[in-house]
Order: C-alpha cells, then structure tokens, then sequence
C-alpha cells in the first residue's frame, strides 16, 4: 500500500507549473476550491485560466489490490462578463477566444503527456469542455475537466 498518492503528486506537480509559453498573456492560477477561485479573480482582468488541484479517486478489489485509479483536474479558460456591452457578436467573439485558449490548453497538455518525464505512464481517459456563465460571480468561459488514469 506504500505510494498510493504517487501519481497525484506527480500531477500536482505538473499542473502547478503550467502555462501556455506562447501566451504570456494569459495568467494562470492555481486553486484549490469554488471560494478559493473567486478572491483570486477579484482584481483580475484580460483572460485568467484557474487550474484546480486534482483529487484522485481509487478503487480496490481487497485492501492489497488496486483495481482503477482515476486524477481528476478542471482548467477554468475565463474573461469578464461582457454586461453592459453585451451583444450576440461581442458575446460569440469572446468565447471563440476562450475555446481558442482551451484548445491551445488541450494541445500542450496532449503533448505533455508524452515527452514530461513527470507525467510519464499517465493517460488522458476522458474530457469535457463546458461553456460556463457568470462563474465564480462575473467570469465567462470554458471550464476543461480533465480525468486521467
């Protein structure tokens, strides 16, 4: 039973450092929870990509037998609220640039996968892209689960 939070730790690591090089642009965060997210964007503006720490699920078929090990990890790819302003182009023209920056996110992480010694033997087993409204009080965009295995 020795090293059973082993690949979390190897994602937690992984994940706290990442950014988009070609988008110095773009902040990321790193974030533990729904009320740690929301201070964290207060002050925020232009685009903000919150990474959540992963939780790791295990299942076993007796106390010594690891059956399935998934990571979880959400990417939050967010701009303010248009409000005021808002329009149907204005709108549909900032989610094109937040599903931009989740693709460009998807991309590097696919890749990553592959040649990051630190994620070595960890395999995407699914994702989601989400539109969000409104999240974390004023924030529009995607959110990007990611489960790992």
């Amino acid at each position: 039973m020795k090293g059973l939070l082993g690949k979390l730790r190897r994602v937690d690591g992984y994940l706290r450092h990442f950014a988009l090089p070609d988008r110095p642009e773009v902040r990321f965060n790193y974030v533990t929870s729904q009320e740690d997210a929301a201070p964290r964007l207060y002050d925020c503006s232009g685009i903000q990509v919150l990474v959540a720490r992963p939780e790791m699920r295990q299942s076993f078929r007796d106390l010594e037998i690891p059956m399935s090990t998934v990571i979880e990890t959400v990417f939050f790819v967010l701009e303010k609220d248009l409000e005021a302003g808002k329009t149907d182009p204005l709108e549909c023209a900032q989610y094109d640039r937040l599903e931009e920056i989740a693709e460009e996110i998807l991309e590097l992480f696919f890749r990553n996968l592959e040649s990051c010694g630190l994620m070595g033997g960890i395999v995407v087993t699914d994702f989601v892209v989400r539109p969000e409204v409104k999240i974390f009080g004023s924030w529009n965009g995607y959110s990007v689960a990611i489960s790992l295995s």
